[in-house]
């Protein structure tokens, strides 16, 4: 395949690109920054694009992405409800 997008290639038939942060609080900004702006083009969009990075992430770490997830998602609702 070609045409990817600068910075980026083609991995397994996916578009692929590795992201390096100093630490896991700026990780963790980019991925929700990623989120918040694919909430507002579909809802479901940063669900699946973070389900389908998880399986590469030990389980442990997975456990907490999910816990943090969920909690996020409970305060987006509880926002929505209060305006």
């Amino acid at each position: 395949m070609s045409g990817a997008p600068e910075g980026w290639h083609h991995a397994d038939g996916k578009l692929h690109r590795e992201f390096e942060f100093k630490d896991f609080a700026e990780a963790f900004g980019f991925m929700t920054m990623v989120a918040m702006l694919a909430e507002r083009r579909n809802g479901e969009l940063w669900k699946r694009a973070l389900e389908q990075t998880m399986p590469e992430l030990p389980e442990d770490v997975q456990a907490k992405v999910k816990s943090i997830r969920e909690d996020f998602e409970r305060q987006v609702r509880e926002f929505r409800e209060a305006n």
